[in-house]
């Protein structure tokens, strides 16, 4: 799979203190990756890095193959702030036609000013200018103003923040909209939109903590319900250890337990061999609240 993103060992340092510290994973193409961590974790540090703002102290970036360092490589990204940087005087149009002029050294066809004034469905502002425009709005203005360079990855800094749940919809439709093409990269504090939106994610605090996918973990913890039978709880702990299993609770005669799935069925098995009943096997979903607040807490 071809990678849109590379970091690679990436360190950094501000004002003497160790920012980001041997950072390495990657994005594929046309993916919606989630870039997560508490403040000060390093991300928008990560994300000026990214757009060749900062240097990397070691370590190098790519996007698309081509290291930060390169100014070609500016031609495959745009960039989204949090504060969108429009100009509120002029209308979602004129914005358009004058960062096409500064993005572009040939300027692009009209019609694709259009094309994405209807992808982010602000078809229909001619005559109003931004300064009259929702939050919402501009935010929508900000990432088709990102796009006017064609470009192959998109970096989107907290894109639902401060929006009303209709704004924070269209913004995730658009970003659903866009993987189809483009490579979406974006750093938020909303672990529901990044579930929502994205198949991987890196975690970081500094260090990378967890990096991979979110959704195909669902099925990878077991949780065993049993009846005892006529064992003593030392017994039984001692058991489990032989087992390896660390986390289980015992309350009214029931022992419940969490192994990884492929332990399963070996683990039913010598249950019913020590004379428990097996009440109940279920498979354990993960979420992405559970990952991170595993791998922050571990972390920190």
């Amino acid at each position: 799979m071809a990678k849109a993103i590379e970091f690679i060992n990436v360190k950094k340092s501000l004002s003497g203190k160790d920012v980001l510290n041997n950072i390495t994973f990657s994005v594929n193409q046309n993916d919606v990756f989630g870039y997560l961590g508490p403040n000060g974790a390093g991300k928008t540090t990560s994300i000026r890095l990214l757009m060749n703002l900062l240097k990397c102290d070691t370590g190098q970036i790519y996007i698309n193959g081509c290291t930060t360092e390169k100014p070609e490589s500016r031609s495959y990204v745009g960039f989204c702030l949090d504060d969108d940087g429009l100009y509120l005087d002029l209308t979602a149009y004129e914005n358009m036609e004058f960062f096409d002029r500064v993005y572009n050294q040939k300027p692009k066809d009209k019609s694709r000013i259009k094309e994405l004034l209807a992808l982010v469905q602000l078809e229909n502002t001619e005559n109003k200018t931004v300064d009259k425009f929702s939050r919402g709005m501009k935010k929508r203005l900000a990432i088709a103003r990102a796009l006017i360079n064609d470009s192959k990855v998109l970096v989107i800094d907290e894109p639902t923040t401060g929006l009303d749940p209709d704004g924070q919809q269209l913004v995730k439709d658009i970003i659903k909209s866009l993987s189809r093409n483009t490579t979406v990269f974006f750093s938020s504090h909303n672990l529901n939109d990044v579930e929502e939106l994205c198949e991987k994610v890196a975690i970081i605090n500094k260090n990378l903590l967890y990096s991979g996918d979110i959704k195909s973990r669902a099925n990878e913890l077991s949780r065993i319900s049993a009846k005892i039978k006529g064992n003593s709880q030392d017994k039984i702990e001692i058991m489990l250890k032989k087992l390896d299993i660390l986390k289980y609770t015992i309350r009214e005669n029931v022992l419940t337990l969490d192994c990884h799935s492929d332990n399963q069925d070996e683990i039913i098995q010598y249950l019913y061999s020590q004379g428990f009943s097996i009440m109940n096997v279920n498979k354990i979903v993960t979420t992405l609240h559970d990952i991170y607040f595993k791998v922050t807490r571990e972390g920190s």
